[in-house]
């Protein structure tokens, strides 16, 4: 069933009405802000969850049990991140919501038959007996976990739907508060169930928690949407018929992007496996998984950029505010993971967070310096991803992260074998060569096809 297509509040704005108003700084902001403090609220649920468990009576085996099963789910619902861009560019009709809703339907059901397998089957024994080689312990933890979050890619990808139709909507400032509820419930589930649930495996406490939050989301964000009558009739215009004119058409949009947020996924083993080649390994994988977590705070509001130009940047003067706004987003990021790398205060952030040795904070600060100018370029890229997703022409997308992860992979392979620095440091370096790669990349092809000569170069427009 579609969503409600009652006519939009008289005192409320559609999108329609601001694209013909043109786009300036202050409606960009207030479009982008909300969004960040969602990549924040959503990144910090798994270390609430986390933190959760390492209070449960035996938590190394909790959390190495959580954690390879919160890895597998990764690389299958990584699949599922593409519905909320999905979502924005191609919603325009009640033909193209249907056929969108079924294709996210569809992709849904598909990643839920792949998790039973794992979770239900003799193939889970194999994978985390044999591939990964857990002991027994962890592997029927994973496992257990696994079976908890048989339904996570449904409530993920309702989620993620209704995320989508905000977004489109340009009433972000909800996408916010379904956001902020999943730590805050989170938190208190995860007490609840420790006060509660002693005699329940801690693993399956954790999964069980991180689905509910997730569920509650969805709930909650969709009753914002029927509360707002938010629907396709709001976002869609007569001018602009849309990409998704079959299913065909929906399947060739999503299929790089599909390939892009795979290749996503795996460029964190590739740099640990480039990191245990080094220097003092184990310091190494230590020190860049925590360092990553901080700046992850600083990345994920970076990935939220290409929202921007995907709602806002209709128009030629749109686009250069939506650029300029873009780039300056990312200089501040970048700024602040420059100036956390230099600040003397450094070692007291890292030994409350993650309870860092003090030996250690400098090299931490080496590994943020590394990687500091990431959330610029991604937030360079991310302005070209939303044009040319307006366009349909995601395979350029795909082609960029595929060059970026090849650069990854031979920067670190460099510079392990030539580079007298320690391992987090290479890998640091590795992973700011690849982004650099797959930026400038998109960015060459966009501004030369003939796609982006009509929709995104600024200096043109």
């Amino acid at each position: 069933m579609p969503p409600v297509n009652a006519a939009a509040p008289s005192d409320e704005t559609t999108p329609a009405e601001e694209h013909r108003a043109g786009a300036s700084y202050r409606s960009v902001l207030r479009f982008y802000v909300p969004l960040c403090f969602t990549a924040v609220a959503n990144m910090s649920t798994n270390s609430i969850v986390n933190a959760g468990l390492a209070r449960t009576p035996d938590p190394t085996i909790t959390l190495a049990a959580y954690g390879v099963a919160r890895g597998v789910l990764s690389l299958i619902d990584s699949f599922l991140q593409t519905i909320r861009p999905a979502t924005v560019a191609l919603v325009k009709s009640e033909r193209s919501y249907e056929m969108v809703l079924k294709a996210v339907v569809a992709q849904a059901l598909f990643m839920m038959a792949c998790i039973g397998v794992t979770a239900l089957t003799p193939f889970g024994d194999w994978l985390f007996a044999h591939v990964l080689g857990l002991t027994a312990p962890v592997a029927d933890g994973a496992r257990a976990a696994m079976a908890v979050f048989l339904p996570m890619p449904v409530v993920m990808a309702w989620r993620s739907f209704q995320q989508g139709m905000l977004i489109a909507n340009k009433v972000t400032n909800n996408v916010l508060v379904g956001a902020v509820s999943r730590p805050v419930l989170c938190a208190l589930l995860m007490a609840l169930f420790l006060m509660l649930g002693q005699s329940t495996p801690g693993v399956v406490l954790g999964a069980a928690a991180l689905v509910t939050v997730i569920l509650v989301e969805g709930i909650i964000l969709r009753f914002l949407i029927l509360k707002g009558r938010y629907s396709w009739n709001r976002v869609f215009r007569p001018e602009e018929p849309g990409i998704a004119t079959s299913y065909r058409a929906v399947f060739l949009f999503l299929l790089p992007l599909f390939a892009q947020t795979y290749l996503k996924t795996i460029t964190q083993p590739i740099l640990d496996g480039t990191m245990a080649r080094g220097l003092n390994p184990t310091v190494s994988l230590a020190v860049f998984a925590l360092s990553w977590q901080f700046a992850r705070l600083f990345v994920g509001p970076a990935n939220m950029v290409h929202q921007v130009s995907l709602v806002i940047g209709k128009d030629g003067p749109s686009r250069a505010v939506c650029y300029r706004a873009s780039i300056g987003i990312g200089l501040v990021l970048s700024s602040c993971l420059l100036a956390m790398s230099a600040a003397a205060a450094a070692g007291f952030v890292f030994r409350a967070l993650f309870a860092l040795p003090a030996e250690l904070t400098p090299l931490a600060q080496q590994v943020l310096l590394a990687i500091s100018p990431v959330p610029v370029l991604i937030a360079w890229r991310e302005y070209y991803w939303g044009l040319l997703l307006q366009r349909g022409t995601t395979g350029l997308i795909g082609t960029g992260k595929a060059l970026g992860v090849a650069v990854t992979i031979i920067a670190g392979a460099l510079g392990i074998s030539h580079v007298p620095l320690p391992g987090a440091v290479v890998a640091g370096l590795a992973m700011t060569s690849g982004e650099l790669a797959e930026s400038a990349v998109v960015v060459w092809y966009a501004r030369r096809s003939s796609a982006a000569d009509q929709t995104g170069n600024p200096s043109r427009s």
